[in-house]
């Protein structure tokens, strides 16, 4: 009918009658070879894909099989170089052990000399200071010295009663007696060494101040009793100057630190003609062992 109705007129709009379900089955029945088309495209994408996947997955393999072999070379060089390294921090630590030993060797040594050397240059501080015109910068000679000599250990004790005659007779400056030359306390000092054959220790000398002890196997500091010539004729603050003047070059020692203190009482010692104090100095360096 719809084809009979066209032929009657010449009519510009096209007309179409079919039902919409028939055009739409046409119009797919059209697409359909593009359909097929574009999934066959996305089987061939997905195959090359896969085909890509395995040859890059099939030369990592291979890569990966010419790796092992450095790999496990590298590997065994670790070891060996991992021990190597091992072996050489233990002989490391043998050595500075060896070195630390061969240091406390001579520790006290150069720790004695270098006390030795604070109380000489207290020595010739405190004499300048002393020329007076009441004396003419004549008999200032001044002296002081080490009567005990206790190293605080880590415990909190400290030992030294052993050094207290040997660090008298060997340690200050009061056995350079003016020309530098050696002499004993005995010789020098008059009435107060001549009544002991040299200098007394004070009646129930435990030091008046408290170090603190080293962590460790180490000693840190030193506990002394300091005795030196009284000079309170020359000047009321002599002693207490020369006292001080040993505490400064303490502490300006490269054996030291700014830590040392000096104890509060400074004494003359009755019967003769000596004063005392005590010091505590504190090491760069703890004495370790």
């Amino acid at each position: 009918m719809g084809l009979g109705l066209r032929d009657l007129a010449h009519c510009p709009v096209e007309l179409n009658l079919m039902p919409k379900s028939s055009i739409q089955r046409q119009e797919f029945a059209h697409k359909k070879p593009y359909l097929i088309a574009s999934v066959f495209s996305l089987a061939l994408v997905v195959f090359a894909i896969y085909l890509a996947e395995r040859r890059i997955g099939s030369d990592r393999g291979r890569h990966l099989e010419e790796l092992k072999a450095p790999l496990a070379q590298l590997t065994q060089m670790n070891q060996q170089l991992t021990g190597a390294i091992s072996q050489r921090d233990q002989l490391k630590r043998d050595a500075d052990q060896m070195e630390q030993l061969a240091g406390n060797r001579f520790y006290w040594i150069k720790l004695l000399s270098e006390l030795r050397s604070v109380m000489l240059k207290s020595e010739a501080a405190t004499k300048a200071s002393f020329r007076t015109p009441e004396n003419n910068g004549t008999n200032t000679d001044v002296g002081v010295w080490v009567v005990t000599f206790s190293p605080v250990l880590p415990s909190g004790g400290t030992f030294g009663g052993g050094f207290e005659g040997a660090a008298a007779q060997s340690i200050g400056g009061g056995f350079t007696g003016g020309g530098g030359g050696m002499r004993g306390g005995r010789e020098r000092f008059g009435g107060g060494a001549r009544m002991g054959g040299g200098p007394r220790p004070l009646q129930g000398a435990a030091p008046q101040i408290s170090p603190t002890p080293a962590a460790g196997n180490a000693i840190s500091s030193i506990a002394l009793l300091c005795r030196g010539v009284s000079r309170l004729d020359l000047s009321p603050t002599a002693n207490s100057d020369l006292a001080w003047t040993v505490l400064q070059n303490v502490t300006n020692s490269p054996y030291f630190t700014d830590k040392s203190t000096l104890g509060q009482n400074i004494s003359v010692d009755p019967g003769s003609n000596t004063f005392s104090f005590y010091l505590t100095v504190e090491l760069k360096q703890p004495f370790r062992f």
